[in-house]
């Protein structure tokens, strides 16, 4: 977690910055997925050719299950970035101390 040198750090906290930004695009996707109408859906499926004999109230059996998974990854991935948040700020604060601590040790010799 704590880098050895400050390109380490920096590439680390690059490395969080990415993952925190595709888990912010899935959780929209996820967010746009809930917020789907059953006739979306409907439509959605038979574009793809997805369950051409299915009745309506299969779909809103199939489109309910849907949204439950959903509402499960969102909450998946809400915890996964709070806790990418907070490994970032600690190692924003390493680094940051590590800086300080090198100008301060420049500043003695």
């Amino acid at each position: 977690m704590f880098p050895k040198n400050y390109r380490e750090g920096s590439q680390e906290e690059f490395e969080m910055l990415l993952r925190q930004r595709a888990l912010k695009s899935l959780l929209q996707m996820r967010q746009k997925r809930l917020r789907e109408t059953l006739e979306h859906r409907i439509k959605r499926g038979q574009k793809t050719g997805e369950g051409e004999n299915l009745t309506r109230a299969e779909w809103a059996h199939l489109h309910k299950q849907e949204i439950d998974l959903a509402k499960r990854q969102m909450a998946d991935l809400q915890a996964q970035s709070a806790h990418t948040r907070r490994q970032l700020m600690q190692l924003k604060r390493a680094l940051s101390r590590a800086k300080r601590l090198r100008a301060a040790q420049s500043k003695r010799k």
